[in-house]
């Protein structure tokens, strides 16, 4: 990468060589781009930001406690043969990322990657039956978890214990509007409810084999009648179920109960104004990574994510936190939450995602922290005013320090991992540090050498990664596109 390239063809090549757009760093790099492009993140960005955030949060709080189940309520307009959110965005592009994802997954031949491959295809297909079908239809789609994959296909992709069950309504007296509400149910996952489920949408002819992907592929329409109201009376509760009676039986309905017996619905807790401290704290941290290099965002965000699922997790099941069960001292919410996860070893499976319990701050290695610096230290990225000292003139690294701040910025974080804030580099910059100046060469050289000794280490890594990406591209052009 040339040094005199713009931050945003940083971002942009990084995504593109790096999949940046993942369901872990998309919110930072939405962040990113639209500071880039206005200057500012607008409330708008924010709050899609903190929807599709607490969407894997609702997935764990619902699979690793017996206490809950979710019904996430969400409504769109018909666009053509697209659904479109109140946010903006295309259902049909969402899930072509998606399908696209697993494209590059079939290319590393990673396990399952081919079956999933194939449900997001069937993902993105319902979109446009959504869109087409007549007003007065509800479509019902099963996204079981997949049994009749091997563990390791499973675990490859991400999956839990849910049950994911999308039921999309067109309303008779507004056919360009789409409400759907999406069920985030325990305890489906037996071959029972999937059986029993398959015959209802007659998959399995012979009541004996399971075909999860077949299942998602081959949705239940029905039509209703009444206003959508009518038809999901009592959604907020256990009732909400009704609204599947006359599509799914009772058999199918009786388990759907069974499962979410004694549980409370979850969603509405998550997302209530009583959590709105850890809502604000969550897009505080975001906006602050979306400053830092792409490199920093997957550990950045894994910690993030950590605190605020760990933090609603256990607000959820009551659990009163206190200041002296976290070992470091901080003002952040979400900091304390995420070092209690890690203590505890949690793990979080959500939205096709893993996350292992992840700490704020610098556990990266020293050599990862080395490369991320030596690469910062000489990288043009535009010119302006300083943050810190106010210079004007280039700035480098993340484009907004100058040479020297930058400087600074970079050997402090390959020594220590610490990411200096504009304030810490201007108060350096006015203070005269104490002790011998020969001990302040030492750390200065120290740095140094730590960061240009792997400097031709780096080089030849991403020599090697660029090898990598052009054999999975030609991996991908080898695919079939099945539609």
């Amino acid at each position: 990468m040339s040094g005199q390239e713009s931050l945003a063809q940083q971002f942009d090549t990084a995504a593109e060589e790096d999949h940046l757009d993942s369901a872990l760093t998309r919110a930072v790099r939405l962040m990113a781009e639209e500071r880039r492009r206005l200057g500012e993140v607008t409330p708008e960005l924010k709050a899609m930001i903190l929807d599709e955030e607490l969407t894997p949060v609702l997935e764990v709080v619902v699979d690793q406690t017996k206490e809950a189940y979710g019904i996430v309520p969400r409504s769109f307009r018909v666009q053509g043969d697209d659904l479109i959110d109140p946010h903006g965005q295309s259902l049909a592009e969402v899930a072509e990322r998606g399908r696209e994802w697993s494209r590059q997954e079939v290319a590393k031949e990673t396990p399952g990657a081919w079956r999933e491959y194939h449900r997001r295809t069937a993902e993105e297909n319902n979109v446009s039956i959504i869109a087409r079908m007549p007003a007065g239809t509800m479509l019902v789609e099963p996204s079981f978890n997949p049994i009749d994959w091997t563990d390791e296909e499973r675990k490859a992709q991400n999956y839990g214990g849910l049950t994911m069950l999308r039921v999309s309504l067109k309303p008779l007296e507004t056919p360009d509007k789409v409400i759907q509400f999406n069920y985030v149910l325990p305890g489906l996952d037996t071959p029972e409810a999937i059986l029993a489920m398959q015959e209802k949408l007659g998959v399995a002819k012979d009541n004996r084999t399971i075909n999860t992907n077949r299942a998602l592929a081959n949705p239940l329409q029905k039509s209703f009648h009444g206003s959508v109201l009518e038809a999901g009376r009592g959604i907020d509760g256990l009732a909400g179920i009704i609204l599947l009676e006359h599509s799914l039986g009772h058999s199918a309905v009786r388990m759907m109960k069974r499962a979410i017996e004694h549980r409370r619905e979850a969603w509405r807790f998550i997302t209530s104004a009583d959590q709105s401290d850890v809502h604000e704290e969550l897009l505080a941290h975001i906006e602050r990574l979306s400053f830092a290099h792409p490199q920093l965002w997957d550990h950045g965000m894994a910690g993030i994510r950590t605190g605020f699922t760990k933090e609603l997790k256990d607000r959820f099941l009551g659990r009163e936190q206190l200041a002296s069960e976290s070992t470091t001292p901080t003002n952040s919410i979400l900091e304390a939450a995420a070092e209690r996860a890690v203590l505890a070893g949690d793990v979080f499976i959500a939205c096709g995602t893993t996350i292992n319990a992840t700490a704020f701050g610098h556990e990266s290695s020293a050599a990862e922290r080395a490369a991320t610096a030596s690469k910062l230290m000489m990288e043009v990225s535009g010119s302006g005013s300083c943050s810190a000292c106010g210079a004007k003139g280039l700035l480098y690294g993340c484009g907004v320090f100058c040479y020297g701040c930058n400087k600074k910025w970079c050997e402090e974080y390959a020594l220590t991992g610490k990411q200096l804030e504009a304030e810490d580099l201007t108060f350096s910059r006015l203070v005269r540090p104490s002790g011998p100046k020969n001990n302040r060469a030492q750390k200065s050289s120290a740095a140094k050498g730590l960061i240009e000794g792997l400097a031709a280490e780096l080089a030849e890594i991403n020599e090697r990664r660029r090898a990598q990406l052009q054999a999975t591209k030609a991996r991908e052009q080898a695919l079939p596109n099945t539609t």
